[in-house]
């Protein structure tokens, strides 16, 4: 039986629903700029249009004796009610064509085009099927029609068809340099996983009922067919367009993004299903990558690593979001069930014998909001701090003993460090603000989704004060102390990582990695280590 891989490209990208003049006429002088004078040509509007009504013209004309030249198309564009084209609408060629520009542009401001090319990539072996084949035909057919991009078909370990954009139709904006973001991909990545899942013996079938998952019960997922939430089936047309964010905690927001507060308590509590019929959704394929994670018992980024490492021969480290705080668990004590809930887990840094400094989100007490969130009053739950080494200690209890809640950092104690690993030792040598630079190299250490001693690589991006950083998000200026010295950087972080260190290249503690911000180039936010310093001199 042949195995296939189908790898489809689509122009659905954004814009916005009221496009101003400004953002046509940067298309229309991007094509004009680069020769694409099929789409527009230079013209003097003034004797252009003197068949318009006199007032058009003085409005337009009456400050310009000598004419005014300007760029028009012939481009028909049409725009959408919301910041994408919809999924089933057949936008013709020049609407695609402006809104892959669109698109390619705000990758670019954004840095978000894709990852650094490998200087050592998998070789594929390629066998190209003959001109007169069936299947290339349809294909080629098709991206003369449709607002296809690329096609790639991968079987029986060798490609066999790929194609790209015909040049005269959006070939201008695409070629076989361009670099996208992966996007929905990460789909098709959760079925691949969800297959070798399934060989490894960790889920039976595809046709495995989600039944054995205590969080979906009572929602309209309990008892479906895994086949059906992979072909987005699953009767969830009301929910479509409702996102899960996977993993930890986040300290503006509780327990709000995680499942088990979708499915116990938020919108899918008593959920039922409606029309099974097709519907496409980010929502399922969250679901599904979370259930084999659930199943895997324990083993997920093993499974990862076979399927990506040892199959698909990628060397850089691949994961998926998951979810770090899964359910309650529950121990049976003095005949009364007991319930324990983790609200969140982050990471820190040995800075003493006895200290080790996190973020304050990751420690401090969560609001009454939080806890009602979780199902618990104030009085059922005492709330615990427990650390762990990365040379595999077994956890022990820590007390927060010192805070500055406005710069986000705080420090724990439990017994010394030494007592709980020897091969533990502080980390003393801490990097100033003041010497910090744009563009320098910063390594990221933590444990993000779990993955213990996990680092990460990048370059600083931005450097300065919270009360400057309203241009990069709002909540920074809302949320932290107007001093609080902030380091934007490109190394990589996630749910787990917060509280983690971020090194220069000497190995000296510069920051201290507490979030993301969405809206920014780098994404990724450290607290200066001054207030790491600042706080261990605190009385």
């Amino acid at each position: 039986m042949k195995k296939i891989i189908f790898i489809l490209s689509l122009v659905f990208l954004s814009t916005n629903v009221f496009a101003n003049d400004a953002r046509i006429n940067e298309f229309t002088d991007w094509l004009f700029k680069n020769g694409h004078t099929q789409y527009v040509k230079e013209v003097d509007i003034c004797k252009e249009y003197k068949k318009y009504s006199k007032e058009w013209y003085d409005s337009r004309c009456e400050a310009y004796p000598k004419g005014k030249m300007e760029i028009i198309s012939n481009l028909d564009i049409n725009f959408y009610k919301y910041n994408e084209i919809p999924e089933f609408s057949k936008p013709n060629r020049d609407t695609a064509l402006y809104y892959l520009y669109r698109g390619q542009e705000v990758e670019s401001v954004n840095d978000r085009a894709g990852s650094t090319k490998s200087d050592n990539p998998y070789k594929f072996e390629i066998s190209l099927r003959a001109e007169d084949d069936k299947t290339l035909k349809k294909v080629r057919k098709a991206m003369n029609k449709t607002s296809m991009l690329s096609y790639l078909l991968y079987e029986d370990g060798k490609i066999t068809i790929d194609e790209i954009t015909p040049k005269d139709r959006f070939g201008i904006l695409y070629d076989n340099n361009t670099v996208h973001t992966s996007a929905s991909v990460g789909k098709s990545l959760v079925s691949y996983v969800t297959g070798h899942a399934i060989c490894e013996g960790y889920i039976s079938s595809i046709d495995h009922k989600l039944n054995d998952w205590e969080l979906l019960e009572n929602t309209l997922f309990y008892d479906q067919k895994l086949i059906d939430l992979l072909n987005m089936a699953a009767g969830h047309h009301q929910y479509a367009d409702y996102n899960i964010k996977t993993g930890g905690l986040y300290p503006t927001n509780s327990n709000k993004n995680t499942i088990a507060f979708h499915m116990k308590d938020g919108v899918f509590k008593d959920s039922k299903k409606s029309n099974s019929k097709y519907q496409y959704t980010n929502l399922l394929s969250s679901i599904v990558i979370n259930y084999v994670w659930h199943k895997s018992d324990g083993n997920f980024q093993d499974l990862l690593d076979k399927v990506f490492k040892e199959k698909a021969k990628i060397e850089n480290d691949v994961w998926f979001e998951k979810n770090n705080d899964e359910t309650i668990r529950s121990e049976n004590q003095n005949n009364k069930i007991k319930k324990e809930y983790v609200f969140g887990s982050g990471s820190g840094v040995i800075v003493s014998k006895k200290d080790i400094v996190t973020n304050c989100h990751v420690v401090m007490a969560e609001s009454n909001e939080a806890l009602n969130q979780a199902g618990w009053n104030r009085s059922d739950v005492q709330k615990l701090i427990w650390v762990k080494t990365i040379a595999g200690d077994d956890w022990a209890e820590a007390k927060l003993i010192k805070t500055d809640e406005r710069s986000d950092v705080c420090i724990v104690r439990h017994q010394p460090v030494q007592q709980l690993s020897i091969k533990m030792k502080p980390i003393t040598k801490f990097g100033s603000f003041d010497d910090l630079k744009k563009g320098q190299y910063v390594r990221a250490m933590g444990s993000p989704q779990g993955l213990i001693g996990h680092t990460s690589e990048g370059t600083i991006e931005w450097i300065g004060k919270a009360e400057a950083a309203g241009s990069l998000s709002k909540w920074v200026t809302d949320n932290y102390n107007k001093d609080t010295k902030l380091i934007i950087h490109g190394a990589k972080i996630n749910s787990g990582s917060s509280g983690g260190p971020l090194f220069d290249k000497n190995g000296y503690i510069i920051g201290l990695n507490t979030f993301g911000v969405p809206d920014t180039v780098a994404e990724n936010v450290a607290i200066s280590a001054d207030h790491i310093k600042a706080l261990m001199s605190k009385n």
